[in-house]
């Protein structure tokens, strides 16, 4: 079982909230991820959303499985939304809360009423709300790669009305990569910086 305790390193300082339906996905990218994870270079976590979903399945032994790979993820409470929260794992909504509750629904679904939205199109902004919430540098989802439109259809648009990233693992595995990249070619300048110190304080005066 992947386990990191809640506030361990995260050399990369990358926060990513990752989607329900990532929770048992073992493709290469999400592997990729949950290896930074482990070694303590990203933070994974995940929403109250999650749970909610997963607590709704109707297979025992499925639903106890999933919940138990949830479990090991810092969970992330977001408002609560009545019918779709838990009420031990949300927070009440303050006037703040809402303007920005409503300002995510018309980005993400613009001209749809939510009386009579699908669960998922609310939990899907639920998660993106949370993930703004708690500073997550992306939420990452596989919703919308396939045939049927899903969140992804409005990363463009959420990125461009709200300043946050809807990724892809693939995505935000790239993003990861670079980032070590990025820390690696950095290390390295301060240690040749250093040697070049160290030399010129030995220089005879």
């Amino acid at each position: 079982m992947r386990h990191r305790p809640v506030g361990a390193e995260n050399t990369l300082h990358l926060r990513y909230v990752i989607d329900t339906n990532l929770i048992d996905d073992q493709s290469d990218a999400m592997e990729g991820l949950w290896r930074y994870h482990d070694d303590r270079m990203i933070q994974l976590s995940r929403t109250d959303v999650m749970d909610t979903e997963l607590s709704e399945d109707l297979d025992p032994a499925r639903r106890a499985r999933l919940l138990a790979l949830s479990e090991v993820l810092p969970e992330q409470s977001g408002i609560l939304v009545w019918g779709h929260s838990r009420f031990d794992h949300a927070v009440w909504c303050s006037d703040t809360d809402a303007a920005e509750w409503d300002r995510i629904w018309t980005v993400m679904h613009p001209g749809r009423d939510r009386g009579t939205a699908s669960d998922n199109d609310i939990r899907d902004a639920m998660h993106v709300m949370t993930a703004r919430r708690y500073g997550a540098d992306a939420f990452v989802t596989l919703d919308g790669s396939g045939k049927r439109k899903g969140i992804l259809g409005r990363a463009e648009a959420v990125r461009r009305e709200l300043g946050f990233e809807i990724w892809t693992p693939t995505q935000a595995l790239d993003w990861a990569n670079a980032a070590k990249a990025r820390s690696a070619e950095r290390a390295r300048c301060n240690a040749a910086i250093q040697q070049r110190w160290a030399a010129e304080m030995n220089l005879p005066g």
